[in-house]
């Protein structure tokens, strides 16, 4: 099998299934239960985000993605920047999984979520 093609089938398929959560249902809340393993709380239900190191896996609620081997998953970092504007959307939660394989030493296969809300609404 192509390991290149492998990842960048299982790093979609997650950037679309986290997609679809953030956009199909309004984000209420979220939580760090340890570096590898974070909760996010949604209008309709909770999904669980866990990284499994040993076994190249990244679980989304019911969904798992499998890496081929030699992919490293870094620890998943949420940044959240709040602008200035009158109404609406004034801030960006960002989510990224940071993915490299040994193969392509000079290439990512990060995750990058961005997920724009109204921190008058919510707040993070």
């Amino acid at each position: 099998s192509n390991v290149k093609s492998d990842i960048i089938i299982e790093q979609s398929s997650l950037s679309n299934q986290l997609n679809k959560e953030f956009v199909k249902n309004n984000l209420i809340s979220y939580s760090i239960n340890s570096s590898d393993n974070y909760s996010f709380i949604f209008t309709d239900d909770i999904y669980d985000l866990v990284v499994n190191r040993t076994e190249y896996t990244i679980k989304f609620g019911k969904y798992t993605y499998k890496f081929p081997e030699g992919t490293k998953i870094g620890n998943p970092s949420i940044d959240i920047k709040t602008f200035s504007v009158y109404s609406g959307n004034d801030s960006i939660f960002i989510l990224n999984i940071p993915i490299t394989n040994n193969k392509f030493p000079d290439e990512n296969f990060d995750v990058n979520i961005v997920y724009m809300y109204n921190s008058n609404a919510l707040n993070l």
